[in-house]
């Protein structure tokens, strides 16, 4: 197989960042003009095993080298002429899109189809069409549109995939490792571990797109109901097979939510005593207003009168207990799991919780763990409990779990 990368410059240093099945040992180097025309060209170049050679740039010399990982090699083949990689580095909303291929290399001694451990290619050889796969930015703190800098992407593959036996799906993640390199492996690791559903599975990656290597990163699944994602019902699907209308439709579920720090387009829950946001996450493809008779007015009525308990005396207005609402295990999961790994955003934001129909699971529960890139943020704080310390940004208001901690009822 043949590979395109481009070189990256560190003063004196020419590094060729090479994709793990990539041959070594054979490397052509083309210099190019500034109109992209070949200069020179030098093939048949062997940097294996740590080997170097010099070559003259702009009439200085250099020291070449290749560098090679045995992790698994995600490249992006970005089509510009329907959108570019620039303006969609660019956009602070995401809302720029690119389109093309993608392709995944697994060393041949790794690959292993009972496992999923095997490569693919998704390319699109229709050439008026935009291609098998699209990209765009995400994230909000980890978002930057500073030039040069790293950034986290979500990318949508035109079938279903089943990447590096993470099972079968459309929409996956590919989030920056850079001083937090380790933190949310760690952290969706142990989420499994210690048995809370529908934790996400992630494996490390080194990511190429047209031909620049953009580093290390972290592919893992997508937070959003589905197969082999958050296995409830899901309202979004009933909703198109019932021709976009509600009638006859049992809203008492699924729904995904997330304690947000965020805005966004999507329904949100706001519980004003407590400085609560609650994000719907799914559905989202129902009204985005609540009104007193739309689609959302059951949920949002449900969590805002279960908040209200929690906040208060605990009592919901049948007399029985908000723990009644909820799987109480998969709360002090979450719980140890976050006071375990000292996440200083607990409650902030990124903390999900999910219901499904009522016929099925009446229970409101915990999870899935997410965006652990703040977690060992109170490692020096060994007085007490780190989650009952934490208010909501730059308020003076205790957040959801800060206060569920304080109730002697959750605690026992």
């Amino acid at each position: 197989l043949n590979y395109d990368v481009y070189a990256t410059f560190r003063g004196n240093n020419v590094y060729m960042f090479m994709p793990c099945t990539a041959d070594v040992t054979d490397i052509t180097l083309t210099l190019l003009t500034k109109d992209g025309s070949d200069k020179d060209k030098l093939e048949n170049l062997d940097l294996s095993n740590g080997k170097t050679m010099p070559v003259k740039v702009k009439g200085t010399e250099h020291t070449l080298s290749a560098m090679q990982s045995t992790l698994p090699t995600l490249s992006f083949m970005i089509n510009e002429e329907w959108g570019t990689i620039e303006a969609m580095n660019f956009d602070p909303a995401h809302d720029v899109k690119c389109f093309g291929d993608v392709r995944l290399d697994v060393l041949p001694e790794l690959e292993n189809e009972e496992t999923g451990w095997v490569g693919f290619v998704s390319k699109e050889n229709d050439e008026k069409k935009k291609g098998t796969m699209e990209i765009k930015g995400r994230g909000n703190s980890t978002w930057s549109t500073e030039p040069g800098v790293k950034r986290p992407y979500q990318f949508k593959v035109e079938k279903k995939t089943d990447i590096l036996g993470m099972g079968k799906h459309k929409t996956w993640i590919i989030l920056k490792n850079d001083e937090q390199i380790v933190r949310n492996k760690l952290g969706l690791d142990l989420a499994g571990m210690i048995g809370l559903e529908y934790s996400g599975k992630s494996e490390f990656v080194d990511v190429f797109m047209n031909g620049e290597y953009l580093g290390n990163y972290l592919l893992c699944e997508k937070v959003e109901v589905g197969d082999n994602r958050v296995e409830i019902s899901n309202l979004d699907d009933e909703f198109e097979d019932n021709g976009e209308t509600t009638e006859g439709l049992d809203m008492t579920g699924g729904y995904l939510m997330e304690i947000d720090n965020w805005g966004g387009d999507e329904l949100q829950i706001y519980h004003e005593s407590s400085n609560t946001v609650l994000s719907v996450k799914s559905p989202e493809d129902l009204a985005k207003t609540v009104t007193a008779d739309n689609e959302y007015g059951y949920i949002h009525g449900y969590m805002s009168k279960w908040l209200d308990a929690v906040h208060s005396d605990g009592v919901m207005e049948d007399g029985r207990s908000y723990l009644d609402y909820i799987n109480v295990e998969s709360f002090v999961r979450y719980f140890f799991h976050q006071e375990f790994l000292r996440n200083g955003d607990c409650g902030r934001g990124s903390t999900y919780m999910y219901k499904d129909k009522d016929s099925i699971d009446p229970l409101i529960y915990a999870g899935p763990v997410w965006d652990n890139d703040r977690i060992f943020e109170g490692i020096n704080n060994t007085d007490g409990w780190l989650l009952s310390t934490i208010n909501h940004a730059g308020t003076s208001s205790p957040t959801f779990y800060n206060v569920l901690n304080r109730r002697e009822d959750f605690a026992k």
